[in-house]
């Protein structure tokens, strides 16, 4: 899968409207076109962790493969710097 695949799947599945969400960034071997067993998300929206999950487990069916759902605002200054490295939007 690419990650126009992925947007497209996305906008597809009503991912965006169902969670009111504008965009995810995608970094890690995902985003670069590398090889991979899981696609890392940079989540900008803020939401509660019930609804977090419901994404991560609605993702995860979607795409057969481990998701890990990061929320900006929490996330690590470390990670946040390396995943600028290769970070790719995907939009509604």
């Amino acid at each position: 899968m690419t990650v126009q695949e992925l947007e497209n799947l996305l906008r597809q599945e009503n991912i965006f409207e169902e969670f009111d969400i504008q965009r995810l960034g995608l970094f890690g071997s995902f985003a670069r076109g590398e090889s991979y067993r899981d696609i890392d998300i940079l989540l900008e929206k803020q939401m509660d962790y019930r609804l977090r999950e419901r994404l991560r487990t609605k993702l995860q069916d979607l795409l057969e493969t481990e998701v890990d759902l990061v929320p900006e605002k929490f996330a690590d200054p470390i990670i946040l710097y390396r995943a600028q490295q290769d970070l790719k939007y995907v939009t509604r």
